[in-house]
């Protein structure tokens, strides 16, 4: 499988709102957000949620390509902090004029007590980021690979993108990871600076955790000695 990395545009709306209702469906804390919630219905919140996504300032959307097929299997979006995204990444102003953006549509099925309890204990994560408010940096938004092409270097292929920027501008990258995902961006430098447990409720015993994970950026002076390797 051949995979290019693209540009987001706003017309990729439907595909990227699928992988990502696909991507999450089947975590355990995405089962607890919303309970007995179908994947049709799942998909339909993040198609009403794509246009305020879209236009999310200083934010870039990209996906994966099989250049094969030309399907679509996987995108991802980056925030970046103190500085201007457009420094990375061109402006794309196609959100059509009669487009209607308003604040993010509320999600159907949400357990909105449980996802309160939840965004409780994320804000102890987000005390982690005072050491970067100062300082320029990017955070990922959201990732999502379709099931069949997890493993086909997707989703590196994101990481490995993020990871050249961020060298390049001298910034780190900041991530809050759900459990599952740690694994993953561990292989791809980052490390675990903090991490919290929700309480699942009485009919899961096992708490979730999510951690706050940084990758820093790699010094100029090693970069350039792997240039003359």
């Amino acid at each position: 499988m051949t995979l290019k990395l693209q540009p987001v545009c706003f017309a990729d709306g439907d595909i990227t709102s699928r992988i990502f209702a696909q991507s999450f469906y089947a975590m355990r804390i995405q089962q607890r957000l919303f309970p007995n919630v179908s994947l049709e219905v799942k998909t339909e919140n993040a198609i009403k949620k794509w246009p305020f996504n879209y236009s999310r300032p200083n934010t870039v959307h990209f996906k994966i390509v099989n250049g094969d097929t030309g399907e679509v299997v996987s995108f991802a979006a980056w925030e970046f902090f103190n500085m201007d995204s457009s420094d990375v990444v061109p402006d794309i102003s196609d959100i059509p004029e009669d487009c209607n953006i308003e604040d993010a549509p509320k999600s159907k099925g949400l357990d909105k007590v449980f996802a309160d309890a939840v965004q409780t204990e994320m804000e102890k994560l987000d005390m982690e980021l005072e050491d970067f408010k100062s300082r320029p940096y990017m955070s990922l938004v959201t990732i999502g690979t379709v099931p069949e092409c997890r493993g086909s270097g997707a989703g590196s292929l994101h990481m490995t993108w993020a990871a050249e920027v961020a060298d390049e501008k001298q910034i780190p990258i900041y991530i809050e990871a759900a459990q599952e995902a740690v694994p993953f961006y561990m292989r791809h430098g980052y490390k675990a600076v903090k991490t919290v447990e929700v309480d699942m409720g009485p009919d899961d015993q096992i708490p979730y955790s999510m951690s706050a994970m940084v990758r820093e950026p790699t010094c100029m002076e090693v970069l350039e000695e792997q240039l003359q390797k």
